[in-house]
């Protein structure tokens, strides 16, 4: 999905900006903050823990580790 359908769906998007990434108009004021931080720091990993970018990854191991084993997990998770 694109920035422009998660605002029509009111979500809020996660997606890094990449490298050497440019503002966008004053509607995106939450990426050109995160572009901001990454022209500070150099990199995405300030705006990833401000943001908990690897909560998914979080939450997976912890439905891993319920589960028992990968083979009891839906096959569109594995």
């Amino acid at each position: 999905m694109s920035h422009d359908e998660l605002r029509g769906k009111k979500l809020k998007a996660l997606i890094p900006p990449r490298s050497g990434a440019r503002y966008w108009s004053a509607d995106y004021a939450e990426r050109n903050q995160a572009v901001a931080n990454q022209r500070v720091t150099g990199d995405n990993t300030r705006w990833k823990s401000m943001t908990s970018y690897h909560r998914p990854a979080l939450a997976f191991s912890t439905r891993h580790i319920l589960a028992g084993s990968a083979a009891e997990l839906p096959s569109s998770v594995n």
